[in-house]
């Protein structure tokens, strides 16, 4: 991967003069640098599939208060999943088969939710535009047997089922996208009675660590590089040949654990996450709860910025902030 990126990226072939394959002696790179750099970051041998619209397309979620467009080999980014596929399975049973629900960001689509034989994937705007009863409702009929959650998102779910129930069918629940307390885990595991799991990635290289029955968070190391320096956790890809990450920063804090032998049967790195994009919730004066992002629309301005717009409710006056820590 080394080789390809620094052979084929422009972006790459900018940083140093000659290609060394010690990845300690490597750049690192910043979210800012690959903000700036657009269309360099391809490789030149996927520019056809670019042009002809055969890549696929996704983009941050914006929570760092930057978002930038991300591209995948649509082969390559299957295979970058393989890994989760088989863990899920592996220790809870999970499969692509089996019913499952999500929530995708509020600015894609128009519709509130698409629903197929296997999956039913909510719009992140219903959490704001009145029609989260509905949705619940929606999803209860659905029934599906697994959800992918943000903790925030997983809360107003818990919420809504004391209102009107939960389905028999769910039995696992995986949570993503923002730093999990223990606190939430356990009020969606009493909600909804069923197993969860965390699992920690990003759209730039999919998913990056998993978690076991035993509570380890093991590194993908058939996907990723993973490499840590103080509380700062540097990524490579194994998989996105299209736009390859070399030596990326993220933006969450941990400490990685080499050649941890587990009880699950697993050898191998593990990854504790200190830092991550936490889910605030918000009391007004007569006790109302809300997650941040039931209060928010989201904006994109002229320089790529995420803001939100907090609504006038209760003790909140109308103003426009920076959104750093809540993903849509």
């Amino acid at each position: 991967m080394i080789y390809h990126a620094y052979e084929t990226v422009p972006f790459y072939q900018g940083l140093i003069n000659n290609i060394v394959f010690d990845i300690k002696k490597l750049p690192i790179i910043e979210k800012k640098q690959m903000i700036e750099s657009g269309r360099s970051l391809l490789s030149s041998k996927y520019m056809g599939k670019y042009l002809s619209n055969q890549l696929k397309w996704t983009r941050t979620s914006g929570s760092s208060g930057l978002l930038y467009e991300i591209y995948w080999d649509k082969v390559d980014d299957k295979k970058s999943m393989l890994e989760l596929w088989l863990l899920r399975w592996k220790y809870y049973k999970v499969s692509p088969k089996q019913k499952m629900c999500y929530f995708f960001p509020a600015d894609i689509g128009n519709d509130d939710y698409v629903e197929s034989d296997t999956k039913l994937a909510i719009s992140r705007k219903c959490l704001y535009d009145g029609n989260l009863s509905e949705i619940y409702k929606k999803i209860k009929q659905y029934k599906p047997e697994w959800m992918i959650l943000q903790p925030g998102i997983s809360l107003v779910l818990c919420e809504l089922a004391k209102k009107y129930g939960i389905w028999k069918e769910i039995r696992y629940i995986e949570f993503t996208g923002e730093f999990l307390r223990e606190e939430v885990r356990k009020c969606v595991e009493d909600t909804f009675c069923c197993i969860t799991a965390n699992q920690y990635g990003t759209k730039e290289v999919n998913s990056i660590a998993y978690e076991c029955p035993e509570g380890n968070m093991h590194v993908m190391t058939r996907n990723v590089y993973l490499e840590n320096k103080g509380q700062n956790l540097y990524v490579t890809s194994l998989s996105n040949y299209a736009m390859p990450f070399i030596r990326y920063k993220l933006d969450d804090r941990g400490c990685i654990r080499r050649g941890v032998k587990c009880k699950c049967g697993r050898c191998g790195d593990v990854i504790d996450l200190y830092e991550g994009r936490e889910n605030d919730v918000i009391k007004l004066p007569k006790g109302e709860k809300y997650i941040l992002i039931h209060l928010c629309r989201v904006f994109i301005d002229s320089t790529i910025n995420m803001r939100a717009v907090f609504c006038n409710i209760g003790l909140f006056k109308k103003r426009m902030i920076n959104l750093h820590i809540i993903s849509f």
